[in-house]
């Protein structure tokens, strides 16, 4: 399979940091499904740290084209019917768990990778997950998104950018990255990757999805709600409305914060040793064999449950 090639050299907004704190006080104004349903949520209290794992990897494998609400209900009934583990996969019947996941985008087809993956684990991992992106990006079903978050939950490993639409759509409207030239998920995180300094690396699929299932949406974006709404080059914000510091000193009282957020300079304690400096030009090159995390043949109409 082809993948589409972007070869170019991207300076960030100058004032990305300053973007960046403004997004995190409106996350605290406004909660979103992922703070309390997202793959960082799963894991059984008291349960063995392979299960776990186990259970954080199933998650993000059924959170592909699902909400996270319905990812949440499928994880939970799975763990009612002790199916949640290596060994409840593989004794249980394929059309049972497409019964508990559904309506999980795919559900057929998600049921028949987790019932590979599960013979995979058991045969070559002793039962727990990869440690690596390569060795997970090799399991049925799991793409670079879902492997870069199963790194960070799973293991505590900083391995790179979980990039999903709502990451990859919000960084283009920020101009984060170079949009005519960033096409796919894959080729945003190899964008971000290229500037954005390591250390925010794992908040930033936390915080964008978040602020992309309450204010920033795919359709009808919020922008009189954003605090951002003064910085961003896509706001849709008209004259007369609040302004994003308005609307940044409201989420201030609401929560009690008291960062102060300046118009025109980037906070001294929250920004990185670079921030007086310009974020050097780096070419960014996209990695050839990316895989995706659905085959071409499973992008189709989602199948009626079978009365049975």
């Amino acid at each position: 399979m082809k993948h589409a090639k972007a070869s170019t050299s991207f300076r960030p907004p100058e004032n990305w940091m300053q973007m960046l704190e403004k997004i995190r006080l409106v996350r605290q104004k406004y909660p979103a499904p992922v703070d309390t349903m997202g793959c960082d949520q799963v894991g059984t209290s008291g349960a063995k740290d392979e299960i776990k794992r186990f259970e954080i990897l199933v998650s993000l494998m059924l959170s592909s084209q699902t909400k996270d609400p319905i990812t949440w209900a499928a994880v939970q009934k799975l763990k009612e019917n002790n199916m949640c583990h290596v060994d409840g996969i593989l004794g249980a019947q394929e059309k049972d768990i497409e019964n508990l996941i559904y309506p999980a985008g795919f559900y057929r087809r998600k049921a028949i990778y987790l019932k590979k993956v599960a013979a995979i684990l058991q045969e070559q991992y002793n039962s727990d997950i990869p440690n690596t992106i390569e060795g997970l990006c090799k399991l049925p079903g799991v793409g670079s998104k879902m492997a870069h978050l199963c790194m960070q939950e799973a293991w505590g490993i900083n391995s790179g950018i979980g990039v999903d639409t709502h990451v990859h759509r919000i960084s283009a409207r920020l101009g984060w990255v170079p949009a005519k030239n960033v096409k796919t998920p894959e080729q945003t995180r190899l964008a971000l990757e290229s500037w954005l300094p390591r250390e925010y690396w794992r908040e930033i699929n936390h915080l964008l999805v978040g602020f992309g299932q309450t204010i920033c949406t795919p359709t009808r974006p919020k922008c009189n709600e954003c605090a951002n709404n003064d910085l961003c080059p896509s706001s849709t914000t008209k004259a007369g409305k609040k302004s994003g510091d308005t609307l940044v000193e409201e989420a201030k009282k609401e929560k009690g914060v008291t960062v102060k957020v300046e118009s025109t300079e980037v906070p001294a304690a929250a920004a990185p040793t670079t921030t007086n400096k310009k974020v050097a030009k780096r070419p960014i090159k996209i990695e050839p064999g990316v895989k995706q995390e659905l085959e071409p043949s499973a992008r189709r109409r989602r199948p009626r449950l079978d009365n049975s």
